[in-house]
């Protein structure tokens, strides 16, 4: 059912943002430097908000990818800046 599927992407995003929200707590606190956000595009500005449910679940995918991306990014900067010191 794409429904249920939706409901779990939908699940799925907010543990992700979840994830990197915690990271990102957790480099501010070693007081790491931290990625820059402005080479990343709004997710929600490329999809037409409609009532597909098709068009909700890609929304989702794409924010996940996204989001994860910057989790990485924001992982790989964090040992990079320690090593250097």
């Amino acid at each position: 059912d794409a429904r249920y599927f939706g409901e779990l992407l939908a699940e799925l995003s907010r543990k992700n943002n979840d994830l990197y929200s915690y990271l990102l707590q957790h480099v501010e606190r070693i007081g790491a430097r931290k990625p820059s956000d402005s080479d990343y595009q709004d997710i929600e500005s490329l999809i037409p908000k409609g009532v597909s449910e098709l068009t909700k679940q890609i929304r989702y995918l794409l924010q996940m990818r996204q989001t994860s991306d910057k989790s990485m990014r924001l992982v790989l900067s964090t040992f990079s800046s320690l090593r250097e010191e």
